[in-house]
């Protein structure tokens, strides 16, 4: 089996002769690169193993994932949400890309310019778009590897929930006195009651935003209310 290493412009090729055709495998900058993506082109020949990649653009590998496994795996609902971002988004930026020469900096340069504009949970459904369309094309063969493997999603950073401090009304003063320890014993019964509905919601929200350990802490706080209503009630009645 013959093969030979050419060059193109800044890029070297690995040329090797299958049958009637010569077979051009991009290898790189260097022509050591040519050099070895001959060698394992000829070995893969001899042994049998090799497979010949299908060429694809972006726009023509994103119509085959759409009809062979978006139709079949996703909701109608999803899909067309896919088919719009394909559309709108990926087809305008890499539509007459191969399939094989797009890398991962096109990626995080797609995320990167998306979360500029939208917000990271917009970019977050992109990117699982983008890994999905490639994880089959490598899974297919027509990539050798998933460049969309490793992009990072953006994270998405959940609003901050202000915690009121329990304060104790001052009589005198008609105004409050400066925030005690739920622990010290200075809040009274009904100042806690009465505070007892405001502070569930607060803890329900935070569960809802996430901040697990803060509801915890309210939840703790509703336990300790309900110990000094019942010591006062005790209390009352000896």
């Amino acid at each position: 089996m013959k093969g030979s290493v050419q060059r193109k412009g800044a890029v070297f090729y690995a040329v090797v002769a299958l049958g009637r055709k010569r077979k051009w495998f991009r290898a790189g900058p260097e022509i050591a690169d040519a050099r070895r993506v001959l060698a394992e082109k000829l070995a893969q020949i001899a042994k049998g193993t090799f497979k010949e990649t299908p060429r694809a653009t972006f726009r023509q590998f994103s119509e085959i994932w759409l009809a062979k496994y978006a139709e079949v795996n996703v909701k109608p609902s999803t899909i067309a949400s896919y088919q719009d971002i394909i559309r709108r988004l990926l087809i305008p930026a890499w539509g007459r890309l191969p399939l094989s020469s797009l890398t991962a900096l096109h990626f995080q340069e797609f995320a990167s310019d998306r979360f500029k504009t939208v917000s990271p949970k917009t970019v977050v459904n992109e990117i699982a778009l983008i890994k999905g369309i490639f994880k089959r094309a490598h899974i297919w063969g027509y990539v050798k590897s998933n460049p969309a493997e490793h992009l990072e999603r953006p994270k998405i950073l959940r609003p901050e929930i202000e915690m009121p401090i329990p304060v104790i009304p001052d009589t005198h003063s008609r105004g409050f006195r400066t925030p005690v320890p739920i622990h010290s014993g200075q809040e009274t019964p009904d100042h806690m009651w009465n505070r007892r509905r405001r502070f569930k919601r607060m803890r329900n929200e935070m569960v809802h935003a996430g901040d697990t350990g803060g509801a915890g802490f309210w939840e703790s706080w509703e336990e300790r209310v309900k110990e000094v209503i019942l010591e006062a009630g005790l209390q009352q009645n000896t």
